[in-house]
């Protein structure tokens, strides 16, 4: 097997660069781990449900939406259910499981539901630009080193009415606090993945890519405001909420927005905005192509070095920073170890339908 047996998408440069171990168990021995992989599932529900809001470049209604987020609430039970199926009984933990199950769930179907509230209509994407694909697998020659493919799956890409400009469409779930939406774009702005896509948008398409618009989504839905005995609801200022939120619970206590008891607290949640659901355009500039293209083919020259001398060493810090899933295998390889997962038939993992780059 050598390099031009892949096509190298940002999933697999990541994966070479952090362990070269992970990547030979991931993507030659084609090892998939039994245990479910709830980051990775939720990210991968998300964005399915994402993908689905349109229809010919119109949004969906909300009796449409409602199924959508039902019926994306039920496939993520399901696949998880079927993910525990198959793994051996010595290995199981039933109880674990449903624990995360219903957290993973509530979240999951609460955040679809809080989207459809406040942000699907504000944030509407369609009213400026056209939709020319939702979850589109592109594969292309990269051209300065023959013989060797990339590729990768795009959440989407728009079109901008006015411009004509081409738009890569992002959909992303960040964990953390209510700062967590402004530090992730503050970390990764534009990182090689979306450069990465941004090459494989021009050579299929001609045309070079204005930016990338980022749809960011808090992993939390806001908190209630607490209603009091006497009326109305608790004003603590360290809420996490929107103001949105906050006025529609004062409303239903019977309470009224403006009553300056409130004044504080809604100056601060309308300072702050929405740190739920963010959108935002970031361009591409040239140096970041240059230094793509030069990372990119080294990290193509590495890996061929590598397969043909089977130098897949191990990066000892990646174990406990990346969490990598091929622990067991990785430091006790034999058949009891390799009991934990699955070979996977055919395909990269990153290219397959339900792919996702979260």
């Amino acid at each position: 097997m050598t390099v031009n047996d892949f096509v190298y998408t940002p999933s697999l440069g990541r994966s070479f660069r952090q362990c070269r171990r992970r990547f030979k168990f991931q993507y030659i021995d084609r090892l998939e781990p039994f245990n479910v992989q709830w980051a990775l599932r939720f990210g991968t529900a998300w964005h399915k449900a994402m993908s689905q809001r349109f229809k010919d470049s119109v949004l969906v209604t909300p009796h449409e939406w409602e199924t959508i987020a039902t019926t994306t609430a039920a496939n993520f039970q399901i696949e998880a259910e079927s993910n525990l199926a198959l793994i051996p009984a010595m290995h199981r933990n039933n109880e674990a499981f449903e624990e995360k199950l219903d957290e993973h769930l509530k979240l999951l179907r609460n955040m679809l539901d809080h989207y459809d509230r406040t942000w699907r209509f504000s944030g509407d994407i369609v009213s400026k630009y056209d939709i020319i694909s939702v979850e589109a697998t592109i594969e292309t020659q990269l051209v300065s080193l023959p013989g060797v493919r990339i590729g990768g799956r795009l959440d989407g890409l728009l079109k901008d009415r006015e411009s004509g400009d081409l738009y890569i469409y992002e959909h992303k779930t960040v964990g953390g606090s209510s700062s967590a939406l402004d530090n992730w774009l503050f970390r990764t702005s534009i990182d090689p993945q979306h450069v990465h896509y941004a090459v494989l948008v021009e050579q299929k398409y001609g045309k070079p890519v204005a930016g990338v618009i980022f749809d960011l989504a808090r992993k939390k839905v806001p908190t209630n405001a607490e209603p009091l005995k006497k009326g109305g609801v608790s004003a603590r200022k360290d809420i996490d909420t929107t103001l949105a939120v906050y006025s529609a619970d004062i409303v239903a206590s019977g309470g009224d927005p403006d009553d300056p008891r409130y004044a504080n607290v809604c100056g601060i949640l309308a300072a702050k905005g929405n740190t739920f659901f963010k959108r935002e355009t970031v361009s591409i500039e040239q140096w970041q192509y240059e230094d793509w293209l030069k990372d990119t083919e080294q990290v193509v020259r590495d890996i061929h070095r590598a397969t043909e001398e089977q130098a897949f060493y191990r990066q000892s810090a990646a174990c406990e920073i990346v969490g990598c899933p091929y622990r067991d295998v990785c430091f006790h390889d034999s058949p009891e170890a390799r009991s934990n997962y699955r070979v996977r038939e055919s395909g990269q993992p990153d290219l397959l339908p339900d792919a996702s780059e979260e």
